[in-house]
């Protein structure tokens, strides 16, 4: 036996992990490659610093402030974008957007207003879809939030980052209906966002602890909308992620889940819970990590 799963077991887990993934993957490359392109592009830029434009060089070091890609336009072309995309989409009453949000999806956009208005439609859309839910679905989404899967903490790491931390082994596939654990990822991500705003950060560190994980708690279908969201709906928010004291268990699934990654896979790291203890103060793991355990 293997991580007290059978063998043979482990072998068709694994097998049916790499082939979901593919088809994932697949399926996402053929509807978003051309955004891909572009945001290769842009991050290529962002790397590389030109010296006659004043851009912060974008490393690998941990950093509370978020990197955005270069962006030639003034100070005034900047403030007109904003103007303009704000008059147009936050006029409403019940608008669901800030000209914070118009701001930071421009600032991810390099101020190209098309793609950020394109995103920001998104956006609205996506939120306006949640808000539609039946209000039974909120009594199940309070039972999910109490679980504690994930929980955002009150300390920040010794870079300045928010910390959201994730436990794997809390979530069971099928426990939950999908709009509900959706619904719950937004709830937690929107606080997580709210932190950041308290504490004059921008970014977040990830902390996913894998300890006890087990088959029942590998959902792919979860992860692969939880990357979306990330990415399409909390751009650049997210600084790092780390797996922490992952199981021989766990391998298929990452196998499966890098692919969806993409180039955001070099934001995942696997660490112990003593390698993870050195990005905090006095090597002290957040409260809520210790409480949760």
């Amino acid at each position: 036996k293997r991580g007290g799963v059978g063998g043979l077991e482990y072998w068709r887990f694994g097998r049916k992990m790499a082939f979901v993934g593919s088809a994932l993957a697949r399926s996402r490359r053929g509807e978003k490659s051309a955004v891909r392109k572009h945001d290769d592009a842009r991050q290529v830029a962002a790397r590389t610093p030109d010296p006659t434009r004043c851009v912060a060089c974008a490393g690998t070091a941990p950093s509370a402030r978020a990197t955005f890609p270069v962006c030639t336009a003034s100070a005034k072309q900047r403030a007109e974008a904003v103007d303009a995309l704000c008059a147009e989409l936050t006029q409403r009453k019940d608008s669901v957007l800030s000209r914070e949000d118009v701001e930071w999806y421009l600032r991810d956009r390099g101020y190209d207003v098309a793609e950020a208005r394109q995103k920001l439609v998104r956006r609205v859309k996506w939120i306006e879809d949640m808000q539609r839910l039946p209000s039974d679905n909120d009594v199940e989404m309070r039972r999910e939030i109490e679980t504690m899967k994930a929980v955002v903490c009150e300390e920040t790491d010794k870079f300045g980052r928010g910390v959201l931390l994730v436990n794997a082994k809390r979530h069971v596939q099928g426990e939950f209906s999908k709009r509900t654990s959706r619904r719950v990822i937004k709830h937690q991500l929107d606080e997580a966002i709210r932190r950041l705003d308290d504490i004059g950060s921008e970014t977040l560190l990830v902390l996913v602890d894998l300890r006890g994980f087990s088959l029942q708690n590998a959902d792919l279908t979860l992860v692969s909308y939880l990357i979306d969201v990330f990415f399409v709906f909390y751009p650049r928010r997210l600084d790092q992620i780390l797996l922490l004291d992952a199981p021989l268990l766990f391998r298929p699934t990452w196998l499966a889940i890098k692919p969806l990654l993409r180039s955001y896979a070099k934001l995942v790291s696997f660490a112990s819970i003593s390698e993870a203890a050195e990005y905090f103060p006095n090597r002290k793991m957040p409260s809520a990590f210790r409480a949760v355990a």
